[in-house]
């Protein structure tokens, strides 16, 4: 009997890491592994003679069907058993589902006895946090042999993750469904032990009643979407003075008056604001120099101590205190006290700001900080510098004299010497004319 091949349908995937710590009775890789397989040589390869799932090696369409479960990223490439992964990402699982029996065992209408009958699916999806997580998938039939199978696929990350189903993201695609069908959601299950009584979603191939025929022709692709979820720490701090709720992020203290009290109160929050267990978290407080510890003065609150347990004075500022694993929308709080030497020098004035920084941080997650401060003031008891002597007044320059034409008595003087000069000659020249026209006359 021969087998039609068909190609496989191209679903558009992105691919997650799941998480879970795995009992003894857990599987790894695919199960049954010592069941019969069939080899696929050409078309005219002899299938199963009963309904059996994914128990076809070396096909042109998938190659070896009992690794069936798989996952993969737009990223990634070609799906994988096992894939990298990182907070935030959106992945996309995959089932590969086909019926070995010889297609002429179907009958008609998908009455005969190569149809698998009450056909369903199961994903488990670990509920733990880890670098290192593990998601199943099963295909459960009553009249298969074996009744069950069973493939795993692997997730890895360098920081913690935890995994989470997408809400109605669950579809089968197939030759009656190119563009897919929606499959319920009771398809993802949170129990690592495959229990083949549990309610589970039904495949087949035109209605999702079960019933699913043999041969490639009949094959089919299942896809679910989960995200990946990390930690997200947060610190924050800040200051007030002893006895007050008033938390401020400055605190303002004036030191004019000798007697002022200057011890303050410390309040360092953390909180994991992700959706993943964040891991050896530390929590560490840096004091700047003109800051004095209070000493017996710090003290831890969180769900487990909600009264505060006494810390030892030098761990939160000597490498920081660990508060080992912090549950997603957990948070805590270190509190103490410190007493603010003067900053200012005797005959000093001025404003000052010192500033108190937290961190926080946790395995794969980078260290985060919140600082708070103390604005001290002084403006009494100063030092004046010397008032510097007023310089003298400079002399005023004189006003300069304007170039006018100069007038008087000489330039008088000359002017009736010019006038007298010039009636002289004219004087002169009329009687030199005179004596010129007697001398003409004498000489006729």
């Amino acid at each position: 009997m021969t087998i039609r091949t068909i190609a496989k349908f191209a679903v558009f995937v992105a691919a997650i890491a799941a998480a879970i710590i795995i009992p003894l009775t857990a599987i790894a890789g695919y199960e049954p592994a010592n069941r019969p397989v069939k080899t696929y040589t050409g078309p005219d390869s002899v299938a199963f003679s009963y309904p059996v799932f994914n128990s076809w090696i070396n096909t042109p369409n998938y190659g070896d069907e009992r690794a069936f479960f798989d996952a993969g990223s737009a990223t990634s490439g070609p799906y994988k058993d096992q894939l990298v992964v990182t907070p935030g990402q959106e992945i996309t699982l995959r089932m590969y589902i086909h019926n070995g029996s010889a297609p002429g065992l179907n009958g008609t209408n998908f009455n005969g006895s190569g149809v698998a009958r009450n056909t369903r699916l199961q994903v488990f999806l670990p509920t733990a946090t880890s670098t290192s997580l593990r998601s199943f998938g099963y295909i459960i039939a009553d009249n298969t042999n074996p009744g069950w199978v069973a493939d795993s696929v692997d997730f890895n990350s360098s920081v913690p993750v935890s995994m989470e189903y997408v809400p109605g993201s669950a579809r089968l695609a197939n030759g009656a469904h190119p563009n897919g069908v929606a499959l319920p959601d009771s398809i993802v299950q949170h129990d690592n032990q495959l229990n083949v009584n549990r309610p589970s979603p039904k495949i087949g191939y035109q209605n999702m009643d079960g019933n699913f025929p043999g041969c490639f022709e009949f094959d089919a692709f299942v896809t679910l979407k989960v995200k990946i979820n990390g930690p997200k720490l947060e610190v924050s701090k800040k200051v007030t003075t002893p006895g007050s709720a008033d938390w401020q992020e400055n605190l303002d203290v004036n030191f004019n008056d000798s007697s002022v009290n200057s011890t303050t109160s410390w309040l360092i929050e953390y909180k994991n604001n992700g959706s993943a267990m964040a891991t050896n978290s530390v929590v560490r407080d840096t004091l700047p120099a003109d800051l004095k510890l209070v000493p017996g003065s710090v003290m831890h609150f969180d769900g487990n101590h909600p009264q505060g347990i006494p810390v030892a004075d030098n761990g939160l500022f000597s490498g920081g205190v660990g508060i080992g694993q912090v549950a997603p929308g957990a948070n805590g709080y270190f509190r103490f006290r410190t007493t603010l030497a003067t900053p200012f020098a005797p005959l000093e004035c001025g404003a000052k700001k010192i500033v108190n920084n937290a961190q926080a941080e946790a395995s794969g997650v980078p260290a985060i900080n919140d600082d708070a401060s103390v604005t001290a003031t002084k403006d009494q008891n100063c030092s004046k510098p010397p008032t510097p002597p007023t310089p003298p007044t400079p002399p005023t320059p004189p006003t300069p004299k304007p170039n006018l034409p100069q007038t008087g008595v000489e330039t008088g003087l000359l002017g009736v010497l010019g006038s007298s000069a010039m009636t002289i000659g004219a004087i002169k020249y009329r009687k030199s004319k005179q004596a010129l026209a007697a001398a003409l006359g004498k000489s006729k």
